[in-house]
């Protein structure tokens, strides 16, 4: 009986999910990919003549202009309390059309700086639209030239959750902690621009600065499911040498993956990208869906990208119960199942009654052929 009853007991029972980490291939939800052209169209918020000091005249500092650069010097005194110097400047982006803001500039040690801007209401006041913890604000002077790349309307979503279109003016600050000796600083401001990346579909070979691996997918609705790592598996194309770097973008945030360079001998690759690394903001356009694993060149690059396979890894807290999936396996598996294993049971079952029958009938005779005593 048990043989004739497996084959239904394995199709009903459902399957257990013990604690730990679940994996769902998605492969089959990808979205077509699309991409960010290589070259920008460039927003130039250029002749830094109209940029001014606050307050000015202010002490201990100087700025210098011009139409294609802007200089910031001083000296922070001993002070007891944290000291500051700004500067400002009116500027009309479409952050819509040019949602990426590209500064370039060079901070000394020692001081802190940070670019925070507003909005124009209809009374004509300035609405603030930056928050002191978001990412352009208090960074570190590295004494270098630096380039700070973010999607303005993901800033300020996330620091005043509304939606802008248009910003009306900017300003820079160095500032200082407390101090028991004086400090120099100074603040080069070389390109200060917003660009605009156009989106494409990049299922064929093409020039892009990003690739866009978007899934669609409705989120778990267990509260006991969460969101751990995307394992990516798929052949790219790039320039030689192009250095590139993944990211995860869901609806909780940006998450940063590894940073790659590109080598033509292992086009092959394996990336996994996990919730670890939490950023404050995306130097790109937004993905149009999410979840969505987005490669970036940082130098050189990419061609095309073709996926193998997709997989979402959640946290599973407790122990689960679920059907399982509808089986792939072929129809000739149902047929040799129920049609040639209970016809190949019924001849064994046949042979081995028509070997006893025999056996059983000499059994009989010997017993009434013996001498009696």
């Amino acid at each position: 009986m048990l043989v004739f009853t497996a084959p239904f007991l394995s199709i009903s029972f459902s399957r257990i999910t013990l604690p730990g980490i679940q994996a769902s291939n998605v492969t089959q939800n990808l979205l077509p990919l699309y991409g960010e052209d290589h070259s920008a169209v460039i927003l130039s918020i250029g002749n830094y003549t109209k940029w001014s000091l606050n307050p000015s005249p202010s002490t201990g500092a100087a700025l210098t202009t011009s139409i294609n650069s802007l200089t910031l010097k001083g000296t922070f005194p001993v002070n007891s309390n944290p000291s500051a110097v700004s500067i400002s400047g009116s500027l009309v982006a479409n952050i819509r059309q040019y949602p990426i803001l590209c500064v370039q500039t060079n901070v000394s040690k020692g001081v802190s700086y940070g670019i925070r801007f507003y909005s124009q209401s209809s009374d004509g006041s300035f609405i603030a639209l930056w928050k002191d913890t978001d990412v352009l604000n208090h960074r570190q002077g590295t004494g270098q030239p630096e380039n700070v790349q973010v999607n303005m309307i993901q800033v300020i979503e996330a620091n005043t959750n509304k939606s802008v279109d248009s910003l009306s003016r900017a300003t820079m600050y160095v500032e200082r902690g407390p101090g028991t000796n004086s400090i120099d600083f100074s603040l080069q401001l070389s390109s200060f621009k917003f660009l605009s990346y156009r989106l494409e579909p990049a299922q064929s070979r093409g020039l892009y600065h990003a690739i866009y691996l978007t899934l669609n997918l409705t989120a778990p609705t267990s509260s006991l499911l969460s969101l751990q790592s995307i394992r990516v598996e798929g052949h790219l194309e790039a320039s030689t040498n192009a250095a590139y770097v993944l990211y995860l973008i869901d609806k909780s945030g940006v998450y940063r993956g590894g940073t790659y360079t590109y080598d033509p001998s292992t086009p092959d690759q394996v990336y996994i990208v996990s919730l670890r690394e939490k950023l404050n903001s995306f130097s790109d356009n937004l993905p149009t869906a999410v979840p969505s694993v987005v490669i970036v060149s940082a130098s050189g690059t990419l061609y095309q990208f073709n996926v193998k396979s997709m997989t979402l890894n959640y946290m599973s807290r407790v122990e689960q119960s679920s059907s399982l999936p509808p089986s792939k396996d072929p129809p000739s598996f149902y047929l040799a199942i129920f049609v040639f294993l209970p016809i190949a049971i019924a001849v064994l079952l046949y042979d081995h009654l028509r070997r006893r029958r025999p056996l059983k009938s000499i059994e009989t005779r010997s017993s009434v052929d013996a001498p009696r005593e």
